[in-house]
């Protein structure tokens, strides 16, 4: 029993660091980007030494979160419950047609969400960084294999799993199940982390670093990790994955209409 629980871990951790480097891999080619629209002329790397820098650090942690997560995700009740059943050779039909409504709404609404804050937003943030803005325009499969997969693995299975034990290790101190306000809390700070997260690329961009600037950064990329962790801790990571990626649909489609 221990010996089939063990490959089917190793099994999981190898197909999330897979798709996890898939993922790392789609955002490479948005890296010149970056640099062609940056307002900084001094940059010390050139556009090749920062795709190997980015590919080396970026693959780490997705290799890390996802031994995180296979670690520590069981422990806490929670899952990827179809790749699981993929891998195990089980039925997963019921998981999935459980997850489909919620991840639906709430992929719609996060990204509706993210619309309007940024509308809301836009006359309060920098002139220089509108106007970065409007010039870049990441592919479509960077959005979503990297926003949806590879940062769903380091922020939800990776990051939560570890932060939803360590609180059930350390402050709960039974064997009963994990409280609800351990995955809340959780939740909140993966969110706020990673909203903390892009504060780099931003800097990378030369726009003044201005209060309201960090703030919309912050809170904009913190309101979807909400919607995400919920999904993650109710359904299972390929609800969050799903979600992430048609909340991307949502803002590109909200673009193209102008």
């Amino acid at each position: 029993m221990i010996n089939a629980l063990l490959v089917s871990n190793r099994k999981l951790f190898f197909t999330l660091s897979f798709l996890g480097l898939v993922g790392m891999g789609s955002i490479l080619a948005f890296i010149p980007m970056l640099l062609e629209v940056s307002l900084i002329q001094d940059i010390p790397l050139t556009a090749s030494q920062l795709q190997l820098v980015s590919a080396l650090q970026t693959g780490l942690m997705v290799v890390l979160m996802s031994w995180l997560g296979c670690k520590f995700a069981n422990r806490v009740n929670l899952h990827a419950p179809i790749i699981e059943a993929v891998l195990n050779k089980n039925n997963f039909q019921h998981k999935l047609i459980k997850a489909i409504q919620p991840t639906l709404v709430g992929g719609i609404l996060g990204g509706l969400l993210m619309v309007s804050f940024s509308f809301i937003s836009m006359p309060h943030l920098p002139v220089e960084f509108v106007k970065i803005g409007e010039q870049l325009n990441p592919s479509w499969y960077t959005r979503l294999l990297y926003g949806g997969i590879t940062e769903e693995i380091l922020i939800r299975w990776g990051m939560m799993s570890f932060l939803v034990w360590l609180m059930y290790k350390f402050i709960q101190k039974n064997n009963e199940e994990v409280s609800s306000k351990y995955f809340i809390i959780a939740i909140v700070m993966t969110s706020i982390l990673f909203g903390i997260g892009h504060l780099p690329v931003i800097n990378l961009l030369g726009a003044e670093m201005t209060l309201a600037l960090v703030s919309y950064i912050i809170i904009a990329n913190s309101l979807f990790g909400f919607i995400a962790g919920w999904l993650f801790w109710k359904y299972g990571l390929e609800s969050a994955i799903a979600a992430h990626m048609i909340a991307h649909i949502v803002m590109m489609s909200v673009s193209l209409l102008g």
